[in-house]
C-alpha cells in the first residue's frame, strides 16, 4: 500500500464520521399535516414519496408537504376504510393498502383508488416471486390480474391472518391469532408448523405478529412481549426471551 492511500484512509474516515454526525430527525404530528398521531405501517413508493398508514387516515409525505386521504361514504373511489392495517408497494410500483374493509389500489393517475370486495378486513398483502399478490385477513384471498379482482383461495376457519412473508423459496408463511402455517411454491398445498414453533404464548386473542424472513431464509416471529424467535432453513428453532 503506497504513502497516498494511508493518508487517505483516515480523511475518509473523518469525512464519513463528520457527516454522520449531522443527521437529525424532526419529529412529524398532525399539526404537520399526519391524520393520527397513532400510525400503523410505513411504504416508500418509487418517486420516495413516504406514505403513512394510521388509525384515521393515509397520508402522503413528499419531504415538504402532507397530503392526506379519508372514507368519503359518497365516493366510491375514495380510500376503502380510514383504519389502514398495512402498506405495500408490489414489484410494479403499486400502492396496496390493507384496511379494516377490506384491500385497495391507490391509483396514480386519477389520485384516487380501486378498493376490492372481499367481505373481510384486510390485515396483509404481499406479492410472491411469482409475482402473485396475496391478500389476507378472515380469509385469504390471491389477485387476478386479468379480472382485477381478488379471489377466495381458501377460508382460514375462524383464524384470522395478522402477518405474512414469503421466502427465497417463494413459500409463503402465514402468521394468525393461534398458528403458524405456510404455503409450499405456487399456492399448491398448506403445511403446518405448530408443533415445531410451540406457541404457548398465545392466549386466543392474540395474534403472531410481526413475522418475516430474512436474506439468509430464517423466518423471525414476535411473541407478543415474551421475546422474538427464529427458525433457520433447517428447522432449529431459537427463542430470544424478552430481558426485563
Amino acid at each position: 500500500m503506497n504513502r497516498r492511500c494511508l493518508l487517505l484512509f483516515p480523511a475518509l474516515w473523518c469525512l464519513l464520521t463528520t457527516w454522520g454526525a449531522n443527521y437529525r430527525f424532526r419529529h412529524i404530528t398532525s399539526e404537520n399535516g399526519l391524520p393520527h398521531q397513532q400510525v400503523e405501517a410505513l411504504a416508500q413508493d418509487a418517486k420516495g414519496n413516504i406514505w403513512m398508514g394510521t388509525r384515521n387516515g393515509l397520508a402522503r409525505y413528499d419531504g415538504y408537504d402532507f397530503s392526506s386521504y379519508f372514507h368519503d361514504d359518497a365516493d366510491s373511489t375514495s380510500l376503502t376504510h380510514n383504519f389502514v392495517n398495512k402498506l405495500f408497494v408490489d414489484h410494479q410500483g403499486r400502492l396496496w393498502i390493507s384496511t379494516q374493509r377490506g384491500p385497495c389500489r391507490y391509483r396514480p393517475d386519477t389520485d384516487d383508488f380501486k378498493s376490492y370486495d372481499t367481505g373481510s378486513k384486510a390485515t396483509s398483502i404481499v406479492q410472491m416471486n411469482s409475482g402473485t399478490i396475496v391478500c389476507g385477513g378472515d380469509g385469504l384471498w390471491v389477485y387476478d390480474e386479468a379480472a382485477d379482482c381478488f379471489r377466495l383461495k381458501e377460508s382460514t376457519e375462524g383464524l384470522s391472518v395478522a402477518s405474512m412473508t414469503v421466502d427465497s423459496n417463494d413459500n409463503l408463511y402465514i402468521a394468525t391469532n393461534r398458528s403458524v402455517f405456510f404455503y409450499h411454491a405456487g399456492l399448491s398445498r398448506a403445511t403446518s408448523l405448530d408443533a415445531i414453533l410451540q406457541p404457548d404464548f398465545l392466549t386466543g386473542s392474540d395474534d403472531i405478529l410481526p413475522i418475516f424472513n430474512d436474506s439468509q431464509n430464517r423466518l423471525w416471529l414476535g411473541r407478543n412481549g415474551e421475546g422474538v424467535m427464529v427458525m433457520d432453513a433447517d428447522g432449529q428453532l431459537t427463542i430470544y426471551q424478552d430481558r426485563k
